[in-house]
């Protein structure tokens, strides 16, 4: 074995002390040692000591035969690309640059990590909320966004359309086809709106396998506000077929609530923000815990109305007594702690939700729904009178009645009224519900839909002066 000493170098990615997983997942001590250009003479030396150890391998476990390619701990900066072509003006494919402030939105040139994906002129800078991991580096490396958009454009919707796949409707095909065309087209927010019961999760479902089939993108979140949200969301996922006779999950995997690893098999990963708050903003020293900005380059956010909102905006004289971090949406902050592409998914888009994401690239509206016949319009308001809204609560002098003592928690023994008395029926309405009332309510609905029918009823109910008001969709 040779041995060569060398002049001044510079460390990189040192684990001297504590190992490091390698990009196998193996843990080794190691360190980069970058030799400048100028140190000819050590050069010299490593590549002697590198056809020496061919040698002695020739003559030892080849057998007499040398490798058409062997491995050299080598590497030229003014090498080439994975692909064979040349790296460009800066011979490296990433470059990184801070100064060790944390981001500040305030100050944007003087905070943050600042990174460039050198390989292409029409790169511009970015800032990111944390270092890439060499995992991360290393599928960003092997990805090619201009082959990937070719593949979008020329992916067929035929699969997506039939009858024994996913099935779905004509403004599903327009909404993913207008999500990918903002996509090809470098956009890097995207909002799409569709009204309540028209199918936004099959959509995202058909979205998503598109994406993951192109290799648009290589991993995706999709994010909920509520856990039940996110079962119904990895049930439909799961169970809901896709291309011969396949679900998203059997293709990709779909990594549910409940999986906190970080195991990257699975390409679509399902997360409440909530969880997403404690694993970013108040990280454990679990490393299986931990999230780095290029876990995700795909996100998206079903109904981003809920949550996720604007920063406030700090004043001049708060920003020498409190933290910027005091003023963040938490949600919105989360999100947009990775270095991804943000899809929102919404019924109800709010003002902040279009001044994030910005205009809807599609929306579908229940009244196209009402006229394509997907929806039915609500039907004018039915009335249900009670006995109590009609006679209110009165009771004459001398009645007996009983008495809720509030101590004890318990009904006392009728007592005789000492007058007249009247119950404040809209008070009554607000403080007290009983079960009978509600039996009663229900069991008059089936004077107005068939309960055991095909279509999906959604009922909203208005209580006013003890009198029931029922809108039926």
């Amino acid at each position: 074995m040779s041995k060569v000493i060398t002049g001044k170098v510079r460390f990189s990615y040192v684990a001297l002390l504590n190992p490091r997983n390698d990009l196998n997942g193996n843990s080794k001590y190691s360190v980069t040692a970058l030799l400048p250009k100028s140190d000819i003479q050590t050069k010299q030396a490593i590549d002697a000591a590198i056809a020496q150890a061919i040698e002695e391998g020739r003559n030892g476990k080849w057998n007499g035969l040398v490798p058409p390619v062997v491995p050299t701990p080598i590497h030229d900066g003014d090498g080439v690309r994975t692909d064979g072509s040349p790296f460009g003006e800066y011979k490296v494919p990433f470059l990184f640059s801070s100064n060790g402030r944390g981001y500040n939105k305030d100050l944007p040139e003087k905070s943050g990590i600042w990174f460039l994906d050198a390989r292409k002129e029409k790169n511009l800078p970015k800032v990111l909320k944390g270092f890439y991991s060499p995992k991360d580096l290393k599928e960003l490396l092997e990805k090619d966004e201009d082959i990937a958009n070719q593949k979008l454009k020329e992916e067929s919707f035929e699969y997506l359309e039939s009858k024994i796949g996913l099935g779905l409707r004509y403004y599903q095909i327009d909404a993913i086809r207008s999500v990918e065309e903002s996509l090809i087209s470098g956009k890097k927010k995207v909002l799409l709106t569709m009204a309540t019961g028209t199918g936004k999760t099959r959509t995202a479902l058909g979205l998503i396998y598109r994406l993951l089939k192109t290799n648009k993108y290589k991993r995706i979140l999709f994010v909920v506000d509520r856990t039940l949200l996110g079962e119904q969301a990895k049930e439909t996922f799961d169970d809901v077929k896709l291309e011969q006779l396949l679900s998203l999950g059997g293709i990709y995997g779909v990594k549910g609530l409940s999986d906190k690893s970080n195991d990257k098999d699975e390409r679509v990963h399902i997360a409440t923000v909530q969880s997403l708050i404690k694993r970013i903003l108040y990280p454990s020293d679990d490393e299986k815990e931990k999230l780095t900005v290029g876990e995700y380059d795909c996100i998206i956010v079903d109904e981003a109305h809920r949550g996720y909102i604007l920063d406030r905006n700090m004043k001049e004289e708060e920003r020498d007594f409190f933290d910027e971090k005091d003023f963040e949406s938490k949600y919105k902050a989360v999100i947009d702690y990775f270095d991804a592409v943000k899809i929102a998914l919404t019924a109800t888009p709010a003002l902040h939700t279009q001044e994030i994401f910005g205009e809807p690239v599609y929306s579908y509206t229940c009244s196209q729904a009402v006229i394509d016949g997907y929806l039915v319009d609500a039907e004018p308001p039915y009335e249900i009178i009670t006995k109590l809204s009609e006679e209110g609560i009165h009771y004459e002098k001398g009645a007996k009645v009983k008495v809720y003592d509030i101590e004890t928690q318990s009904v006392k023994q009728r007592e005789v009224l000492e007058d007249e008395l009247d119950f404040d029926v809209e008070k009554f309405n607000k403080s007290v519900i009983t079960e009978s009332f509600n039996r009663e309510v229900c069991s008059a609905l089936v004077d107005y839909i068939n309960p055991e029918g095909p279509e999906k009823t959604l009922i909203f109910t208005l209580l006013m002066n003890m009198q029931i008001w029922l809108f039926v969709f």
